[in-house]
């Protein structure tokens, strides 16, 4: 019997039950790996893999550079054989302004260079190297240029001996993590939707934090900008946090709350607090607090958008957001020159890439 498609792939979530996202988090970080890092499926660039809601690998499809119709035409070709061959529960046939389901990754992604991004952070190259003044805060100097993740600390730690930082020190780790996915630690980035600068901040953000349009890219007043920004979001977000995931135990808190942290530097303040409060879109946190033992942090981070795909503007992005956040996170804490680092004391160890 043939299984027809569904109208929308939004559908997917809501035809998927909330208990269905035990290992969803560690199933999409293994998916954003192999496409990061060119590992497993993706050895081979010239393909799109293909995945259920929950992130576990279904096959592969070889695809071309630069075809992208004829690319859409094999990916849905797929979908429904996969269907039909009673390996999903369900299809949705993309278009190129459609995801589709099973959920589809390209292997190639041209501005994505995990290395290249890990060594311009860590000012490998000295021309990756710099020094300036913000506000008070001196970085660097002519003879002695630094490296963003200097930079990051030295003015860290100055707000903070401010009073000025009240955000848990563990996301510190996963701004460098960010620094990585949002430019790749390049200087003169400017996005689609005008972000612009090493962390990728809109104008409007940048104006709030007192920055002038000659300083948009000035990469001491960038981070300074993206610290109160996360400051802003956890004064925004702590107490629903509480009200909501109170009973859970206290580890699995403080991750939990360290990924909604960077949920909202991506998605906004708003949205995120919405799933925490709002009526409608905080029943899968709701589902999640009252038993909390199946779900790690991430599967619970993950299910509260997962569950509202299609809601408030949420779309698959926000799913990668954090996983690659994560990962780009963990790979610089394996670095060397940051193994030993505080922020990096509580990062898991790098999934495999073997």
């Amino acid at each position: 019997m043939a299984v027809e498609p569904l109208e929308n792939w939004h559908e997917v979530a809501q035809k998927t039950p909330m208990d269905a996202v035990v290992g969803a988090f560690d199933n999409i970080q293994s998916i954003r790996q192999w496409v990061l890092y060119g590992q497993e499926a993706c050895a081979d660039k010239e393909k799109h893999i293909l995945f259920d809601g929950t992130g576990n690998f279904l096959t592969d499809v070889p695809t071309k550079k630069d075809e992208r119709k004829e690319n859409q035409e094999k990916i849905n070709q797929a979908r429904e054989a996969l269907a039909q061959e009673a390996k999903i529960a369900f299809w949705a046939p993309g278009k190129l302004s459609n995801p589709g389901y099973p959920f589809a990754l390209a292997c190639e992604q041209p501005e994505v260079d995990m290395k290249g991004a890990t060594e311009r952070y860590l000012g490998q190259d000295r021309a990756d190297r710099f020094y300036g003044s913000w506000k008070g805060i001196k970085v660097g100097s002519r003879k002695k240029p630094v490296s963003l993740h200097e930079a990051l600390k030295i003015v860290y730690d100055a707000r903070q001996k401010q009073g000025k930082l009240s955000f848990p020190s563990s996301q510190l780790s996963y701004l460098s993590g960010q620094v990585l996915i949002e430019s790749g630690g390049k200087r003169d980035v400017k996005s689609s939707s005008r972000a612009v600068g090493v962390l990728q901040l809109l104008p409007s953000v940048l104006r709030e934090c007192g920055v002038r349009k000659r300083n948009y890219y000035n990469r001491i007043a960038q981070i300074d900008c993206a610290l109160q920004l996360t400051e802003q979001n956890h004064s925004f977000l702590q107490e629903p946090f509480k009200q909501q995931f109170a009973s859970l135990p206290p580890h699995k808190q403080k991750e939990l709350y360290d990924l909604i942290l960077i949920q909202a530097y991506h998605g906004g303040v708003g949205r995120v607090r919405s799933l925490l409060a709002d009526p409608d879109l905080s029943l899968p946190a709701q589902f999640y607090a009252k038993d909390d033992r199946p779900f790690s942090a991430g599967d619970i981070a993950f299910g509260m958008v997962y569950n509202n795909l299609g809601k408030k503007q949420l779309g698959m992005a926000s799913l990668y957001y954090v996983a690659d956040v994560t990962l780009a996170a963990r790979e610089l804490c394996n670095h060397s020159k940051m193994r030993a680092e505080a922020m990096c004391r509580n990062q898991p160890q790098m999934i495999s890439q073997n």
